[in-house]
């Protein structure tokens, strides 16, 4: 079953990705059945397993946090996070119309060593990307 770049860049973006943390078995099931399917997509040109990919490498990281002062954890430094961030970002907006060159790419996450406040603690915003911005964008190319 075919499915279009910007069909998985949906997917891809709204799947619960952190399903794995639920308590609910049927939740944990679903999410992983989910994802097993997007994997299969992902097969279909390189453009999906390119798209599958870099997807998978900033939403899996949801749990990655860094206060402002303290060192990154081990699993990644803020340049790595920062990346993958923006370059979902860019290979969301191109799945969906949207031409942008890399700078306009990480224009639209948090700098590298950017912080933003959180319940008053000081946290690093270099994963964050600007969902609102990019919808505002994509709106504009299919209006």
């Amino acid at each position: 079953m075919a499915i279009s770049l910007s069909d998985l860049a949906r997917q891809l973006r709204y799947h619960d990705w952190s399903a794995c943390m639920s308590d609910s078995y049927a939740v944990t099931r679903s999410a992983r059945e989910h994802m097993s399917k997007l994997g299969g997509y992902a097969g279909e040109s390189k453009n999906h397993a390119r798209l599958f990919e870099l997807g998978c490498a900033h939403e899996r990281r949801f749990t990655w946090s860094v206060n402002e002062g303290e060192p990154c954890p081990p699993s990644a430094s803020r340049e790595e996070v920062h990346e993958a961030a923006w370059r979902w970002a860019g290979a969301y907006c191109w799945a969906l119309g949207v031409r942008l060159s890399e700078d306009e790419a990480k224009a639209l996450v948090g700098g590298v060593d950017d912080h933003h406040d959180w319940y008053g603690r000081q946290v690093s915003s270099a994963r964050t990307i600007d969902w609102k911005r990019i919808d505002e964008l994509v709106k504009g190319v299919s209006a």
